[in-house]
Protein backbone atom coordinates (compact mmCIF):
# COMPACT_ATOMS: atom_id res chain seq x y z
CA UNK A 1 0.00 0.00 0.00
CA UNK A 2 1.52 3.50 -0.97
CA UNK A 3 1.92 5.32 2.42
CA UNK A 4 0.42 8.71 2.54
CA UNK A 5 3.43 10.57 2.29
CA UNK A 6 3.84 9.56 -1.58
CA UNK A 7 0.07 9.94 -2.51
CA UNK A 8 0.51 13.84 -3.27
CA UNK A 9 3.61 12.85 -5.40
CA UNK A 10 2.17 10.05 -7.31
CA UNK A 11 -0.55 12.27 -7.95
CA UNK A 12 1.72 14.86 -8.75
CA UNK A 13 3.25 12.64 -11.71
CA UNK A 14 -0.29 11.75 -13.25
CA UNK A 15 -1.36 14.91 -13.77
CA UNK A 16 2.06 15.31 -15.46
CA UNK A 17 1.46 12.78 -17.81
CA UNK A 18 -2.49 14.12 -18.06
CA UNK A 19 -0.96 17.39 -18.43
CA UNK A 20 0.97 16.36 -21.36
CA UNK A 21 -1.63 14.18 -22.96
CA UNK A 22 -4.62 16.35 -22.57
CA UNK A 23 -3.41 19.33 -24.41
CA UNK A 24 -2.10 17.10 -27.52
CA UNK A 25 -5.15 15.13 -27.03
CA UNK A 26 -7.33 18.50 -27.33
CA UNK A 27 -5.70 20.28 -30.17
CA UNK A 28 -5.36 16.97 -32.19
CA UNK A 29 -8.70 17.36 -32.18
CA UNK A 30 -9.15 20.63 -32.24
CA UNK A 31 -7.21 20.73 -35.29
CA UNK A 32 -9.05 17.95 -37.10
CA UNK A 33 -12.43 19.61 -36.65
CA UNK A 34 -10.95 23.19 -37.15
CA UNK A 35 -9.38 21.61 -40.79
CA UNK A 36 -12.76 20.00 -41.66
CA UNK A 37 -14.16 23.18 -40.60
CA UNK A 38 -11.84 25.15 -43.19
CA UNK A 39 -12.00 23.20 -46.10
CA UNK A 40 -15.91 22.52 -46.00
CA UNK A 41 -16.07 26.09 -45.80
CA UNK A 42 -14.17 26.09 -48.86
CA UNK A 43 -16.02 24.04 -50.42
CA UNK A 44 -19.14 25.66 -49.45
CA UNK A 45 -17.77 28.96 -50.98
CA UNK A 46 -17.37 27.25 -54.42
CA UNK A 47 -20.76 25.67 -54.25
CA UNK A 48 -22.38 29.27 -53.19
CA UNK A 49 -20.89 30.63 -56.52
CA UNK A 50 -21.73 27.56 -59.03
CA UNK A 51 -25.15 28.29 -57.70
CA UNK A 52 -25.14 32.08 -58.39
CA UNK A 53 -23.81 31.13 -61.22
CA UNK A 54 -26.60 28.57 -62.33
CA UNK A 55 -29.56 30.87 -61.13
CA UNK A 56 -27.70 33.93 -63.13
CA UNK A 57 -28.06 31.59 -66.14
CA UNK A 58 -31.23 30.41 -65.32
CA UNK A 59 -32.51 33.91 -65.29
CA UNK A 60 -31.56 34.83 -68.75
CA UNK A 61 -32.64 31.89 -70.51
CA UNK A 62 -36.05 32.69 -68.59
CA UNK A 63 -35.66 36.51 -69.91
CA UNK A 64 -34.70 35.18 -73.46
CA UNK A 65 -37.67 32.77 -73.78
CA UNK A 66 -40.16 35.37 -72.06
CA UNK A 67 -39.15 38.12 -74.80
CA UNK A 68 -39.80 35.72 -77.96
CA UNK A 69 -42.84 34.70 -76.33
CA UNK A 70 -43.86 38.09 -76.06
CA UNK A 71 -43.14 38.98 -80.19
CA UNK A 72 -45.80 39.00 -82.57
CA UNK A 73 -43.55 37.48 -85.62
CA UNK A 74 -44.66 34.19 -87.36
CA UNK A 75 -42.62 31.83 -85.95
CA UNK A 76 -39.15 30.38 -88.00
CA UNK A 77 -40.18 33.29 -90.79
CA UNK A 78 -37.11 35.04 -91.88
CA UNK A 79 -37.35 38.13 -89.30
CA UNK A 80 -38.17 35.20 -86.40
CA UNK A 81 -34.84 33.38 -87.16
CA UNK A 82 -32.87 36.20 -87.84
CA UNK A 83 -34.25 38.08 -84.53
CA UNK A 84 -33.06 34.35 -82.75
CA UNK A 85 -29.82 34.55 -83.93
CA UNK A 86 -29.27 38.51 -83.05
CA UNK A 87 -30.17 37.25 -79.57
CA UNK A 88 -27.65 34.22 -79.49
CA UNK A 89 -24.83 36.62 -80.21
CA UNK A 90 -25.68 39.01 -78.10
CA UNK A 91 -27.09 37.13 -75.04
CA UNK A 92 -23.76 36.00 -73.35
CA UNK A 93 -24.94 32.59 -71.65
CA UNK A 94 -27.18 31.83 -74.31
CA UNK A 95 -25.65 29.41 -77.35
CA UNK A 96 -28.31 28.67 -79.17
CA UNK A 97 -32.30 29.44 -79.66
CA UNK A 98 -34.97 27.43 -81.39
CA UNK A 99 -38.24 26.91 -81.79
CA UNK A 100 -40.34 23.77 -81.57
CA UNK A 101 -43.93 23.02 -83.61
CA UNK A 102 -45.95 19.76 -82.22
CA UNK A 103 -43.45 18.31 -80.34
CA UNK A 104 -40.95 18.85 -83.22
CA UNK A 105 -37.51 21.48 -84.01
CA UNK A 106 -38.73 23.53 -87.00
CA UNK A 107 -36.34 25.98 -86.51
CA UNK A 108 -33.52 28.05 -84.20
CA UNK A 109 -30.44 30.12 -85.15
CA UNK A 110 -29.08 29.09 -88.14
CA UNK A 111 -32.21 28.64 -89.69
CA UNK A 112 -35.23 25.88 -90.42
CA UNK A 113 -34.86 22.29 -89.82
CA UNK A 114 -35.20 19.65 -92.70
CA UNK A 115 -35.07 16.61 -90.31
CA UNK A 116 -37.07 15.56 -87.78
CA UNK A 117 -35.57 16.23 -84.14
CA UNK A 118 -38.27 15.57 -81.08
CA UNK A 119 -38.21 16.85 -77.90
CA UNK A 120 -35.95 14.90 -74.96
CA UNK A 121 -38.90 13.21 -72.94
CA UNK A 122 -37.45 13.42 -69.48
CA UNK A 123 -37.42 16.89 -67.54
CA UNK A 124 -37.72 18.69 -64.37
CA UNK A 125 -39.69 22.36 -63.80
CA UNK A 126 -37.74 24.67 -62.48
CA UNK A 127 -40.78 27.76 -62.81
CA UNK A 128 -43.62 27.62 -63.81
CA UNK A 129 -43.60 26.80 -67.79
CA UNK A 130 -40.28 26.78 -67.37
CA UNK A 131 -38.79 22.94 -68.46
CA UNK A 132 -35.18 21.75 -67.70
CA UNK A 133 -33.87 19.12 -70.07
CA UNK A 134 -30.05 18.20 -69.62
CA UNK A 135 -29.42 15.30 -72.07
CA UNK A 136 -30.49 17.67 -75.07
CA UNK A 137 -28.07 18.29 -78.25
CA UNK A 138 -27.51 21.04 -80.97
CA UNK A 139 -27.65 20.01 -84.35
CA UNK A 140 -24.79 22.33 -84.74
CA UNK A 141 -22.76 20.10 -82.66
CA UNK A 142 -24.18 17.11 -82.61
CA UNK A 143 -21.53 15.09 -80.23
CA UNK A 144 -21.96 18.22 -77.39
CA UNK A 145 -24.32 17.61 -74.51
CA UNK A 146 -26.45 20.68 -73.73
CA UNK A 147 -28.51 22.09 -71.40
CA UNK A 148 -31.51 22.85 -72.58
CA UNK A 149 -34.99 24.95 -70.99
CA UNK A 150 -38.22 25.34 -72.93
CA UNK A 151 -41.09 27.15 -72.65
CA UNK A 152 -43.64 27.37 -74.43
CA UNK A 153 -42.73 26.28 -78.00
CA UNK A 154 -39.33 28.24 -77.68
CA UNK A 155 -36.23 26.84 -76.23
CA UNK A 156 -32.61 27.87 -75.60
CA UNK A 157 -29.08 25.50 -75.55
CA UNK A 158 -26.53 26.82 -73.02
CA UNK A 159 -22.95 24.79 -73.00
CA UNK A 160 -22.97 23.22 -69.30
CA UNK A 161 -19.60 24.30 -68.58
CA UNK A 162 -21.40 27.72 -68.07
CA UNK A 163 -22.52 26.15 -64.40
CA UNK A 164 -19.20 25.66 -63.65
CA UNK A 165 -17.40 28.04 -65.13
CA UNK A 166 -16.05 28.98 -61.42
CA UNK A 167 -12.76 29.55 -60.07
CA UNK A 168 -11.40 26.24 -58.76
CA UNK A 169 -8.11 25.13 -56.67
CA UNK A 170 -6.42 21.74 -56.94
CA UNK A 171 -8.20 18.73 -58.01
CA UNK A 172 -11.48 20.18 -56.71
CA UNK A 173 -14.60 18.21 -58.32
CA UNK A 174 -17.93 19.79 -58.66
CA UNK A 175 -21.08 17.57 -59.38
CA UNK A 176 -24.76 19.50 -60.23
CA UNK A 177 -27.83 18.01 -60.06
CA UNK A 178 -31.23 19.13 -60.65
CA UNK A 179 -33.59 18.83 -57.71
CA UNK A 180 -35.33 15.71 -58.91
CA UNK A 181 -31.72 14.10 -59.27
CA UNK A 182 -30.74 14.09 -62.64
CA UNK A 183 -26.86 14.54 -63.62
CA UNK A 184 -26.89 18.30 -65.44
CA UNK A 185 -22.97 18.59 -65.32
CA UNK A 186 -19.37 18.24 -63.78
CA UNK A 187 -16.39 19.42 -63.55
CA UNK A 188 -12.95 17.57 -63.37
CA UNK A 189 -14.60 14.35 -63.76
CA UNK A 190 -16.76 13.87 -60.61
CA UNK A 191 -17.45 10.67 -58.49
CA UNK A 192 -21.25 10.62 -59.93
CA UNK A 193 -22.20 7.62 -57.69
CA UNK A 194 -20.17 9.08 -54.36
CA UNK A 195 -21.45 12.51 -55.26
CA UNK A 196 -25.43 11.77 -55.73
CA UNK A 197 -24.99 9.61 -52.19
CA UNK A 198 -23.90 12.52 -50.70
CA UNK A 199 -26.51 14.86 -52.15
CA UNK A 200 -28.94 12.77 -51.06
CA UNK A 201 -27.64 12.49 -47.31
CA UNK A 202 -24.52 10.58 -46.97
CA UNK A 203 -21.59 10.78 -44.71
CA UNK A 204 -19.55 13.77 -46.19
CA UNK A 205 -16.11 12.06 -46.72
CA UNK A 206 -14.60 8.69 -47.07
CA UNK A 207 -10.70 7.95 -47.31
CA UNK A 208 -10.36 9.26 -50.96
CA UNK A 209 -11.89 13.04 -50.34
CA UNK A 210 -13.90 15.01 -48.26
CA UNK A 211 -17.59 16.58 -49.99
CA UNK A 212 -19.65 19.38 -49.17
CA UNK A 213 -23.61 19.21 -50.10
CA UNK A 214 -25.76 22.23 -50.96
CA UNK A 215 -28.88 22.22 -52.27
CA UNK A 216 -31.55 25.01 -52.97
CA UNK A 217 -34.59 25.43 -55.32
CA UNK A 218 -32.89 24.78 -58.69
CA UNK A 219 -30.23 22.73 -57.97
CA UNK A 220 -28.16 19.81 -55.87
CA UNK A 221 -24.71 20.91 -56.01
CA UNK A 222 -21.57 18.53 -54.68
CA UNK A 223 -18.40 19.52 -54.49
CA UNK A 224 -15.18 17.89 -53.47
CA UNK A 225 -11.67 17.63 -52.64
CA UNK A 226 -8.83 15.00 -52.00
CA UNK A 227 -8.13 13.59 -48.27
CA UNK A 228 -4.44 14.28 -49.24
CA UNK A 229 -4.84 18.21 -49.41
CA UNK A 230 -7.12 17.81 -45.92
CA UNK A 231 -4.46 16.19 -44.21
CA UNK A 232 -1.73 18.32 -45.55
CA UNK A 233 -3.81 21.84 -44.21
CA UNK A 234 -4.25 19.09 -41.18
CA UNK A 235 -0.60 18.34 -40.61
CA UNK A 236 0.35 22.02 -40.86
CA UNK A 237 -2.56 23.08 -38.14
CA UNK A 238 -0.65 20.43 -36.03
CA UNK A 239 2.56 21.90 -36.52
CA UNK A 240 1.38 25.16 -35.61
CA UNK A 241 -0.37 23.83 -32.35
CA UNK A 242 2.52 22.10 -31.06
CA UNK A 243 4.42 25.18 -30.02
CA UNK A 244 0.92 26.24 -28.08
CA UNK A 245 0.89 22.44 -26.49
CA UNK A 246 3.62 22.47 -25.02
CA UNK A 247 3.22 25.98 -23.46
CA UNK A 248 0.35 24.98 -21.91
CA UNK A 249 2.33 21.93 -20.78
CA UNK A 250 5.23 23.86 -19.66
CA UNK A 251 2.32 25.81 -17.12
CA UNK A 252 0.44 23.08 -16.01
CA UNK A 253 3.67 21.39 -15.15
CA UNK A 254 4.67 24.86 -12.97
CA UNK A 255 1.24 24.81 -11.79
CA UNK A 256 1.67 20.82 -10.26
CA UNK A 257 5.23 22.00 -9.11
CA UNK A 258 3.15 24.33 -6.68
CA UNK A 259 0.65 22.60 -5.72
CA UNK A 260 3.13 20.08 -4.74
CA UNK A 261 5.39 22.31 -3.06
CA UNK A 262 2.29 23.74 -1.29
CA UNK A 263 1.08 20.30 -0.29
CA UNK A 264 4.66 18.84 1.27
CA UNK A 265 5.31 21.99 2.35
CA UNK A 266 1.89 22.48 4.30
CA UNK A 267 2.22 18.70 5.66
CA UNK A 268 5.64 19.99 7.13
CA UNK A 269 3.88 22.85 8.10
CA UNK A 270 1.26 21.24 9.70
CA UNK A 271 3.58 18.36 11.72
CA UNK A 272 5.62 21.39 12.78
CA UNK A 273 2.81 22.81 14.36
CA UNK A 274 1.74 20.26 16.06
CA UNK A 275 5.18 19.68 17.57
CA UNK A 276 5.02 23.05 18.47
CA UNK A 277 1.52 23.82 19.93
CA UNK A 278 0.55 26.34 17.29
CA UNK A 279 -2.75 24.68 17.09
CA UNK A 280 -5.48 26.84 18.76
CA UNK A 281 -8.63 25.61 20.82
CA UNK A 282 -11.77 27.87 20.15
CA UNK A 283 -15.31 27.56 21.72
CA UNK A 284 -18.56 27.84 20.36
CA UNK A 285 -21.36 28.02 23.11
CA UNK A 286 -24.30 25.79 23.25
CA UNK A 287 -27.34 27.52 24.28
CA UNK A 288 -30.21 26.46 25.86
CA UNK A 289 -33.13 27.76 23.84
CA UNK A 290 -35.79 28.08 26.48
CA UNK A 291 -33.58 29.98 29.11
CA UNK A 292 -30.74 31.26 27.31
CA UNK A 293 -28.24 29.95 29.10
CA UNK A 294 -25.11 28.44 27.96
CA UNK A 295 -24.89 24.90 29.06
CA UNK A 296 -21.87 24.12 26.88
CA UNK A 297 -19.65 24.53 24.06
CA UNK A 298 -18.12 22.67 20.83
CA UNK A 299 -14.40 22.43 20.95
CA UNK A 300 -13.12 23.82 17.38
CA UNK A 301 -9.28 23.55 16.69
CA UNK A 302 -7.73 26.29 14.69
CA UNK A 303 -4.53 26.49 13.24
CA UNK A 304 -2.50 29.66 13.14
CA UNK A 305 -0.30 29.52 10.01
CA UNK A 306 2.98 31.28 9.66
CA UNK A 307 1.83 33.77 7.31
CA UNK A 308 -0.39 34.88 10.07
CA UNK A 309 -3.82 33.42 9.05
CA UNK A 310 -6.15 31.23 10.42
CA UNK A 311 -7.05 28.07 9.18
CA UNK A 312 -9.98 26.58 9.28
CA UNK A 313 -9.97 22.68 10.38
CA UNK A 314 -12.19 21.89 6.85
CA UNK A 315 -8.82 22.32 5.28
CA UNK A 316 -6.15 20.99 7.22
CA UNK A 317 -8.29 18.13 8.69
CA UNK A 318 -8.49 16.03 5.96
CA UNK A 319 -5.05 16.33 5.35
CA UNK A 320 -4.16 15.28 8.68
CA UNK A 321 -6.20 12.13 8.26
CA UNK A 322 -4.40 11.06 5.00
CA UNK A 323 -0.79 12.04 6.92
CA UNK A 324 -1.77 9.99 10.14
CA UNK A 325 -2.21 13.18 12.02
CA UNK A 326 -5.40 13.03 13.07
CA UNK A 327 -5.04 11.25 16.48
CA UNK A 328 -2.23 13.35 17.20
CA UNK A 329 -4.26 16.51 16.61
CA UNK A 330 -7.27 14.56 18.75
CA UNK A 331 -5.11 14.24 21.76
CA UNK A 332 -3.90 17.77 21.59
CA UNK A 333 -7.10 19.35 21.53
CA UNK A 334 -7.90 17.04 24.29
CA UNK A 335 -5.09 18.46 26.41
CA UNK A 336 -5.64 21.80 25.37
CA UNK A 337 -9.27 21.70 26.35
CA UNK A 338 -8.79 20.13 29.73
CA UNK A 339 -6.05 23.19 30.39
CA UNK A 340 -8.15 25.77 29.30
CA UNK A 341 -11.53 24.83 30.92
CA UNK A 342 -10.88 22.34 33.34
CA UNK A 343 -11.39 24.54 36.65
CA UNK A 344 -14.77 25.53 34.84
CA UNK A 345 -15.35 22.09 34.09
CA UNK A 346 -14.53 21.40 37.65
CA UNK A 347 -16.54 24.04 39.42
CA UNK A 348 -19.86 23.31 37.57
CA UNK A 349 -20.80 19.73 36.96
CA UNK A 350 -23.16 20.82 34.44
CA UNK A 351 -21.19 21.75 32.32
CA UNK A 352 -20.11 20.52 29.23
CA UNK A 353 -17.31 20.49 26.31
CA UNK A 354 -18.36 18.56 23.12
CA UNK A 355 -15.08 17.60 21.32
CA UNK A 356 -15.07 15.83 17.51
CA UNK A 357 -13.82 12.35 16.69
CA UNK A 358 -12.23 12.43 13.11
CA UNK A 359 -13.12 8.97 10.94
CA UNK A 360 -9.48 7.77 12.24
CA UNK A 361 -10.37 8.12 15.89
CA UNK A 362 -13.46 6.05 15.21
CA UNK A 363 -11.79 3.10 13.78
CA UNK A 364 -8.54 3.05 16.13
CA UNK A 365 -10.21 3.54 19.41
CA UNK A 366 -6.87 5.18 20.78
CA UNK A 367 -8.02 8.64 21.12
CA UNK A 368 -11.14 7.44 23.31
CA UNK A 369 -8.11 5.38 25.36
CA UNK A 370 -5.85 8.52 25.55
CA UNK A 371 -8.82 10.80 26.94
CA UNK A 372 -9.68 8.17 29.36
CA UNK A 373 -5.75 8.71 30.76
CA UNK A 374 -5.77 12.34 30.73
CA UNK A 375 -9.23 12.79 32.65
CA UNK A 376 -8.04 10.22 35.40
CA UNK A 377 -7.45 12.24 38.23
CA UNK A 378 -8.53 15.78 36.68
CA UNK A 379 -11.85 15.74 38.54
CA UNK A 380 -13.38 16.58 35.09
CA UNK A 381 -16.52 14.04 34.73
CA UNK A 382 -17.12 11.71 31.85
CA UNK A 383 -20.14 13.05 31.14
CA UNK A 384 -18.83 16.54 30.82
CA UNK A 385 -16.50 15.48 27.83
CA UNK A 386 -19.12 14.68 25.13
CA UNK A 387 -17.77 12.77 21.45
CA UNK A 388 -19.04 13.64 18.46
CA UNK A 389 -18.60 11.47 15.05
CA UNK A 390 -19.75 13.15 11.83
CA UNK A 391 -21.53 10.83 9.53
CA UNK A 392 -17.91 10.26 7.21
CA UNK A 393 -17.30 8.34 10.67
CA UNK A 394 -20.35 5.98 9.88
CA UNK A 395 -18.29 4.50 6.80
CA UNK A 396 -17.00 1.69 8.94
CA UNK A 397 -20.22 0.86 10.86
CA UNK A 398 -18.84 -1.73 12.81
CA UNK A 399 -15.91 -0.08 14.06
CA UNK A 400 -18.19 2.82 14.96
CA UNK A 401 -20.63 1.11 16.81
CA UNK A 402 -17.94 -0.21 19.26
CA UNK A 403 -16.33 3.04 19.63
CA UNK A 404 -19.60 4.30 20.69
CA UNK A 405 -20.54 1.50 22.95
CA UNK A 406 -17.28 1.93 24.76
CA UNK A 407 -17.87 5.82 24.81
CA UNK A 408 -20.75 5.37 26.27
CA UNK A 409 -19.65 2.53 29.17
CA UNK A 410 -17.24 5.09 30.44
CA UNK A 411 -19.86 7.57 30.53
CA UNK A 412 -19.47 9.98 27.74
CA UNK A 413 -22.48 11.69 26.14
CA UNK A 414 -22.19 10.46 22.62
CA UNK A 415 -23.49 12.77 19.44
CA UNK A 416 -23.80 12.24 15.54
CA UNK A 417 -22.68 15.76 14.18
CA UNK A 418 -24.08 17.59 10.69
CA UNK A 419 -26.76 14.45 10.77
CA UNK A 420 -28.88 14.47 7.26
CA UNK A 421 -25.31 15.34 5.25
CA UNK A 422 -23.88 12.06 4.42
CA UNK A 423 -24.67 8.24 5.15
CA UNK A 424 -26.76 8.08 8.01
CA UNK A 425 -30.04 6.99 7.84
CA UNK A 426 -33.10 5.93 10.48
CA UNK A 427 -31.70 2.18 9.79
CA UNK A 428 -28.21 3.92 11.12
CA UNK A 429 -29.47 6.03 14.01
CA UNK A 430 -31.63 2.83 15.46
CA UNK A 431 -28.39 0.78 15.36
CA UNK A 432 -26.17 3.02 16.70
CA UNK A 433 -25.81 3.51 20.80
CA UNK A 434 -26.16 7.49 20.40
CA UNK A 435 -27.45 10.07 23.16
CA UNK A 436 -27.87 13.39 20.94
CA UNK A 437 -28.69 14.46 17.69
CA UNK A 438 -27.09 17.83 15.96
CA UNK A 439 -28.84 19.10 13.10
CA UNK A 440 -26.99 20.58 10.48
CA UNK A 441 -26.80 23.97 9.45
CA UNK A 442 -28.28 23.39 6.26
CA UNK A 443 -31.48 22.11 7.56
CA UNK A 444 -31.72 25.38 10.16
CA UNK A 445 -31.28 27.63 7.22
CA UNK A 446 -34.50 26.11 5.44
CA UNK A 447 -36.74 26.86 8.26
CA UNK A 448 -39.40 30.07 7.37
CA UNK A 449 -38.38 29.08 3.34
CA UNK A 450 -40.11 27.97 0.50
CA UNK A 451 -37.52 25.63 -0.22
CA UNK A 452 -38.46 21.92 -1.45
CA UNK A 453 -35.89 21.00 1.49
CA UNK A 454 -37.52 23.02 4.13
CA UNK A 455 -39.89 20.28 5.73
CA UNK A 456 -36.89 17.68 6.10
CA UNK A 457 -36.02 19.04 9.41
CA UNK A 458 -39.57 18.41 10.62
CA UNK A 459 -39.03 14.53 9.86
CA UNK A 460 -35.26 14.68 11.35
CA UNK A 461 -37.07 16.12 14.53
CA UNK A 462 -39.63 13.62 14.52
CA UNK A 463 -36.97 10.32 14.18
CA UNK A 464 -34.71 12.10 17.14
CA UNK A 465 -37.98 12.35 19.23
CA UNK A 466 -38.76 8.58 18.31
CA UNK A 467 -35.81 7.34 19.52
CA UNK A 468 -35.26 9.80 22.71
CA UNK A 469 -32.50 11.71 21.30
CA UNK A 470 -31.55 14.94 22.62
CA UNK A 471 -31.34 17.28 19.68
CA UNK A 472 -28.90 20.07 19.17
CA UNK A 473 -29.56 22.93 16.42
CA UNK A 474 -26.48 24.02 14.58
CA UNK A 475 -25.91 27.38 12.59
CA UNK A 476 -28.99 29.31 13.94
CA UNK A 477 -28.28 33.04 12.77
CA UNK A 478 -31.95 34.22 13.44
CA UNK A 479 -34.48 34.42 15.79
CA UNK A 480 -37.05 33.32 13.43
CA UNK A 481 -34.99 30.22 13.74
CA UNK A 482 -34.16 29.78 17.54
CA UNK A 483 -38.01 30.65 18.17
CA UNK A 484 -38.88 27.81 15.61
CA UNK A 485 -36.83 25.68 17.03
CA UNK A 486 -37.71 25.84 20.70
CA UNK A 487 -41.77 25.37 19.63
CA UNK A 488 -40.82 22.32 18.60
CA UNK A 489 -38.47 21.18 21.39
CA UNK A 490 -35.38 21.26 20.27
CA UNK A 491 -33.63 21.61 23.39
CA UNK A 492 -30.26 23.03 22.71
CA UNK A 493 -28.64 25.43 20.37
CA UNK A 494 -25.73 27.37 18.81
CA UNK A 495 -25.00 29.57 15.79
CA UNK A 496 -23.98 33.14 15.34
CA UNK A 497 -27.34 34.47 16.87
CA UNK A 498 -25.32 33.85 20.17
CA UNK A 499 -21.93 33.55 19.61
CA UNK A 500 -19.11 32.86 17.69
CA UNK A 501 -16.27 30.23 18.13
CA UNK A 502 -13.93 32.59 20.44
CA UNK A 503 -10.27 31.59 22.74
CA UNK A 504 -11.21 30.38 25.36
CA UNK A 505 -10.54 33.74 28.38
CA UNK A 506 -13.64 34.75 26.20
CA UNK A 507 -15.70 31.86 26.53
CA UNK A 508 -15.06 31.96 30.14
CA UNK A 509 -16.67 35.99 30.44
CA UNK A 510 -19.50 34.60 28.13
CA UNK A 511 -19.85 31.96 30.51
CA UNK A 512 -19.92 34.21 33.29
CA UNK A 513 -22.97 36.52 31.67
CA UNK A 514 -25.03 33.72 30.52
CA UNK A 515 -25.34 32.32 34.37
CA UNK A 516 -24.11 28.56 33.03
CA UNK A 517 -25.96 27.18 35.75
CA UNK A 518 -29.44 25.29 35.24
CA UNK A 519 -30.63 22.53 33.72
CA UNK A 520 -29.08 18.58 35.06
CA UNK A 521 -27.71 16.70 31.85
CA UNK A 522 -29.53 13.57 32.86
CA UNK A 523 -32.83 15.43 32.74
CA UNK A 524 -31.68 17.12 29.28
CA UNK A 525 -30.86 13.43 27.75
CA UNK A 526 -34.19 12.33 28.80
CA UNK A 527 -36.09 14.99 27.45
CA UNK A 528 -37.28 16.39 30.84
Amino acid sequence: MIKARYIPIAAAAALGVAALLLPVWIGWSWSWQRTLSEERGELNRVGAQVAYQGHAILRQAAETLRYFQQLRLPPCSDAHIARMRASTIGTRMVDEIGYYRDGRLACNTWGRVGETVMLEAAFTLVEPNLQLRAASFSLASPAARMIGLYSRGHYVYIEPGRFVDVPLEGDVQVAVFSVAGDPIVGRNEPDWAAARRVAGGARAHDDQRLFSALTDRDFKIVVSTPMARVQARLRHERLALLPLSLLAWALALAAIATWLGRRLSQVGELRTALVRGDLAVHYQPIVELHTGRCRGAEALVRWRHPSGRWIAPDEFIPLAERHGMAGRITRHVLRTVLADMGAMLRADAQLHIALNLSPQDMRDGVALDTLSATLAGTGVACRQIWLEATERGFMDVDAARLAMARARQRGHVVAIDDFGTGYSSLSYLQALPLDVLKIDKSFVDKIGTDSASSTVINHIIEMARSLRLMMVAEGIETQEQADWLRRHEVVLGQGWLFARAMPAQDFIAFLREREYAGLQPEAALSGG
